[in-house]
């Protein structure tokens, strides 16, 4: 099985996940190992809202790296197996986040990197797992790292009655800070 990396920004409406994709940076970068990376975007409905979905891209001619055979995939074997892999993967996460940060009236509940987060969760659900007693302190009371990265709007974190473990992330977010993804592996 092939895990897809990608990150994930959940919206209310199809309108702002448009508005959104119009202002996030998708010039390219470069990678340690995979070199010239894009990040193209793409918009779908779910149960909950819409999300935009944001997925590196390396030439599939290029080496080995953080994606192989297309937009919408990690690479061929799934999952970060080799160092190299997860230094790439993490450099794609710092990128997803410093735009992240630079969108204006970004209106957007929560925003996530990893491996096959696009289903992740519905905003109630997150909100469930936030909450005191959910899924993300029992979480942190074993030691996971998996929630690393979670960006959450102020007012789920407010309606979570302000969980531990997040910082601000700009005027209207919060997160918990991001983690190499070897950390939470």
């Amino acid at each position: 099985m092939a895990y897809i990396w990608h990150g994930v920004v959940s919206f209310a409406t199809e309108g702002l996940a448009r508005s959104f994709v119009e202002h996030f940076d998708r010039s390219m970068f470069k990678l340690p190992h995979a070199g010239a990376c894009e990040l193209r975007l793409g918009v779908e409905k779910n149960e909950s809202g819409w999300e935009v979905l944001v997925c590196p891209y390396v030439d599939p001619e290029g080496p080995d790296g953080v994606s192989h055979g297309g937009p919408w995939h990690l690479n061929g074997h799934g999952g970060a197996n080799t160092p190299e892999e997860v230094e790439d993967i993490d450099a794609c996460a710092e990128v997803f986040y410093a735009r992240l940060g630079r969108v204006p009236s970004q209106g957007y509940r929560f925003a996530l990197t990893g491996f096959e987060v696009g289903d992740w969760r519905s905003a109630g659900q997150l909100l469930d797992d936030l909450s005191p007693d959910g899924l993300y302190d029992e979480h942190r009371k074993q030691g996971f790292k998996t929630w690393d990265g979670l960006v959450v709007s102020q007012w789920l974190w407010w309606a979570a009655e302000r969980p531990d473990g997040f910082v601000r992330f700009g005027a209207d977010y919060f997160w918990i800070p991001f983690s190499s993804i070897a950390k939470s592996q």
